[in-house]
């Protein structure tokens, strides 16, 4: 349940995502 909490948190972030958020986003991603 947390999973799918952390995976709406993540998509959010994607939709308005600007260069820097993107940037982490695809750290977390490859981590």
């Amino acid at each position: 349940y947390y999973a799918v909490l952390q995976m709406k948190e993540v998509m959010k972030l994607y939709r308005e995502c600007d260069e820097r958020t993107c940037r982490l986003l695809d750290k977390k991603m490859d981590g």
